[in-house]
């Protein structure tokens, strides 16, 4: 080193710096392709996407436009993470649940469960767990009440709960997304409880479908069950989730309702078996 004049001794530096950083790429691609699914999917959440974005000179008439017009290109990026994916989605579907109380014969409203509007005229999906409790119902929408019976049982212990006169305002309806298209691992959101809803968040553990449970060792990052799946579980606990609760995705769709539940187990019918009993 004492042989070596200051600009060779510069160049040394940058050569050592050069192989370091090298070295140091070659080692974190090699840990990232090793470590698990969840590790990866949270890395490459924190930049969803890039905006590009092109603003032209004040100037639009073509003919008056100078060659000295300037095209300025702006380069936008959006940061998004799994916290605001989740705030967005429980915003997103904050008014399509609903409280139902049940009436004693008293006269008196208790608290029985939750349910998803999905009609216009205010119909609720729930669990006829539910609708066992009373006869009649009042159901809290978010800026109206309305007296409700029970319409009709669905099937899947899912039954139908429509209010006895029109609604005075309007509702907000369900937007159902595709429940065969869930992933094992995939994070989930649940919204439950009485007059103040409550959030929860967690991850799908298990899916069953008519030829036995998909889990984590049969499955991959693109595994979609060839049968429709018939039960989503969840790793959320069981015990602070109403029945007819909802479940969301990051996107903010539902994919699940708190029906034909399981005591203990946090388990949700699809939403694509909801939409199919709702039409028949």
């Amino acid at each position: 080193m004492n042989e070596l004049n200051t600009q060779q001794i510069i160049l040394l530096c940058l050569l050592v710096s050069f192989v370091t950083s090298i070295a140091t790429g070659i080692t974190t691609v090699s840990l990232l392709e090793q470590a698990p699914e969840p590790v990866t999917q949270t890395i490459n959440r924190v930049v969803e996407r890039t905006i590009e974005r092109v603003v032209e000179s004040p100037n639009d008439d073509e003919e008056n436009s100078s060659p000295e017009t300037v095209i300025e290109r702006v380069v936008e990026t959006v940061v998004v993470n799994q916290e605001d994916l989740t705030v967005e989605a429980v915003a997103k579907n904050k008014d399509i649940i609903v409280g139902i109380y049940g009436l004693d014969r008293f006269e008196n409203t208790f608290f029985a469960g939750n349910g998803i509007v999905v009609s216009e005229t205010g119909d609720v999906l729930t669990d006829s767990v539910v609708t066992n409790q009373a006869d009649t119902f009042v159901i809290e929408y978010p800026d109206t009440s309305a007296t409700s019976s029970v319409s009709a049982a669905l099937g899947q212990n899912a039954v139908l709960l429509k209010p006895v006169l029109p609604l005075e305002s309007s509702v907000v309806v369900a937007a159902f997304g595709d429940s065969q298209s869930i992933k094992l691992g995939q994070t989930i959101i649940i919204r439950s409880g009485s007059n103040s809803p409550t959030v929860a968040t967690g991850i799908v553990t298990k899916l069953e479908t008519a030829q036995g449970v998909v889990t984590a060792d049969d499955a991959t990052a693109s595994t979609v069950p060839e049968t429709p799946i018939i039960k989503i579980h969840t790793s959320t606990d069981a015990s602070g989730i109403s029945a007819g609760a909802l479940l969301l995705n990051l996107k903010g769709e539902v994919i699940g309702v708190r029906v034909g539940q399981v005591a203990g187990i946090s388990t949700f019918l699809p939403s694509n078996i909801a939409k199919s009993l709702l039409i028949q």
